[in-house]
């Protein structure tokens, strides 16, 4: 069954931000990277890493950017972002336990854009059970104090006062939303992603009707 391993934060004002995960990494772990650019409209970011792993775009909105791979190897790990030019980046990098297929990217929920606190982001349906569900959280003004009221997913390390991301580990098929509250308030540019991953061998299902997203391929 996924599990949640570590997680580490990290911002710069300039074009490339290293993030080194604490703890090495375990083959065949889900990596997912949550970045949010200062400019608007953002830079082309690239993302590599000392694993030598390719990590694929999962999801943009704005300038939130949802990035995942599947590490092809074990060991320490630092991830470079390279956002093209753009500064004052914030990144945040995640590792899951599991079993997962080399595309375990299942359903994207439609963006928003809130202008309040709390905010709730759209929800996302897996077509199968067993994985995780990350959400990003992105705001124009600086509203740290971070904090999940409802959802079940947990907040996870803060990059700046202008992101947060949160995780979640499902076992079953439903809809999973979360919901931000911010001590200063929502206000601005902002953008809230929500992503689900499934691993190898989840319980399929035929897909909700009405779902967010779209579905990849399950192996």
């Amino acid at each position: 069954m996924a599990s949640f391993l570590q997680a580490k934060a990290a911002t710069v004002t300039t074009a490339d931000l290293t993030v080194a995960y604490d703890s090495n990494i375990t083959s065949g772990s889900l990596l997912v990277l949550c970045a949010r650019e200062g400019a608007n409209p953002p830079g082309n970011p690239t993302i590599t890493d000392t694993l030598s792993n390719t990590w694929t775009l999962v999801q943009q909105s704005g300038r939130n950017f949802i990035y995942c791979t599947v590490s092809a190897s074990g060991g320490a790990n630092t991830v470079t972002y390279d956002s093209q030019g753009t500064t004052s980046s914030r990144v945040v990098v995640f590792e899951f336990g599991g079993t997962w297929p080399a595309n375990p990217t299942d359903a994207l929920a439609t963006a928003t854009t809130p202008n309040t606190s709390p905010a709730t982001a759209n929800s996302v349906t897996p077509s199968a059970a067993n994985g995780v569900a990350v959400s990003f959280l992105g705001t124009q003004n600086d509203a740290n104090p971070f904090a999940i009221s409802s959802g079940g997913y947990t907040l996870g390390p803060v990059a700046s006062n202008r992101c947060a991301p949160a995780y979640l580990v499902f076992s079953s098929i439903a809809a999973y939303a979360p919901t931000y509250t911010a001590g200063a308030g929502i206000s601005g540019t902002n953008a809230l992603q929500n992503v689900a991953f499934i691993e190898t061998g989840g319980s399929p299902s035929t897909p909700a009707f009405g779902r967010y997203g779209v579905r990849g391929p399950i192996r």
